[in-house]
């Protein structure tokens, strides 16, 4: 009985150690949240499209690090979960023009050059909404994560494609590789087949947003934990500990609940945020009617963290 329970603890004691060391790779970030309102989580999901690390056979693709310096978030959402477990996502356009505290106006994109928190304090500041956790990944993060899936499934009614990210889909469901699932998410001038003729597509182009939880979809069921399992279990953790940057607040135990909370979502229950774009040589995109009803049907009604508790945008300070 003792030699078991020694046996027990052994194995605890090594499990913990085992996840305290794979944690650690995870490059926690030291960021001074606001936290969200009322009961859940709120989740802020930047893709960042830094080249560094970038896969070699990739580079004449998307350019190095010395050609297109610095990063960008080139996908933002924001996923609320609330304490019955529901999911709700909110995809925000990374040409929104918001204001940080004490400063602005400012483009989310290019936030992130200045460290996530910036982009938090953007989305606080202007639209009320508090943010409890914060995960980056870039394009070498998300490439090694489709890799170790072995691709990604998406489906499309119709041929899509888009030259400037390199996209090229026929209509079905499509394995997406490393490099066309970052064309698929990166994707802003679609064009699609209609009758065999390619027709700009602005309405699929809009939808960044859903293309992104697709693929998150996709790989939180592929990159599945098994202890039946221990070899690819540990590549599975090894890869995504070394793919994000997360907060410093946030522990194993809250990106379980965000991995729980993907699988559990699909394209289908993104809302955007309403905006009107306007094009230029920096695109920019302001609050358009009803954002408003979107951002309170995200936040469920209970407002934003006291810190962030009068929305530039939406008539505050």
């Amino acid at each position: 009985m003792i030699g078991g329970l020694a046996l027990g603890v052994s194995v605890l004691v090594v499990v913990l150690g085992y996840g305290a060391f794979v944690w650690m790779r995870a490059d926690p970030s030291l960021m001074d949240l606001a936290g969200s309102a009322g009961d859940g989580t709120t989740y802020l999901l930047i893709g960042s499209d830094e080249r560094v690390g970038i896969p070699a056979g990739e580079v004449a693709r998307f350019g190095t690090a010395k050609e297109v310096p610095g990063r960008r978030a080139d996908i933002v959402l924001l996923l609320r979960v609330a304490d019955n477990d529901s999911v709700r996502v909110l995809g925000i356009p990374r040409d929104l023009t918001v204001f940080r505290s004490g400063g602005g106006p400012e483009r989310i994109a290019p936030l992130l050059d200045t460290g996530p928190e910036a982009v938090a304090d953007g989305l606080c500041n202007s639209l009320g909404i508090g943010v409890d956790h914060v995960a980056v990944i870039d394009f070498a993060g998300l490439a090694a994560l489709v890799d170790l899936a072995h691709g990604v499934d998406v489906t499309t009614e119709v041929a899509l494609r888009d030259p400037k990210s390199g996209l090229s889909l026929d209509a079905g469901t499509s394995r997406l590789g490393s490099a066309q699932a970052l064309s698929y998410v990166r994707a802003r001038t679609i064009e699609s087949n209609i009758g065999g003729v390619w027709l700009a597509d602005p309405d699929r182009s809009a939808q960044r947003p859903e293309r992104a939880v697709e693929v998150l979809d996709g790989l939180s069921g592929a990159l599945d934990l098994s202890w039946t399992n221990p070899i690819r279990t540990h590549r599975t953790i090894w890869a995504a500990s070394g793919a994000v940057q997360v907060d410093r607040d946030a522990g194993p135990l809250d990106l379980l609940g965000l991995l729980g909370a993907v699988r559990r979502i699909d394209a289908s229950q993104v809302t955007r945020l309403p905006v009107v774009e306007r094009d230029g040589p920096v695109p920019t995109a302001d609050l358009a009617a009803g954002a408003a009803d979107a951002i309170d049907g995200f936040t469920g009604g209970e407002g934003g963290a006291s810190r962030c508790s009068t929305p530039a945008l939406l008539g505050g300070g």
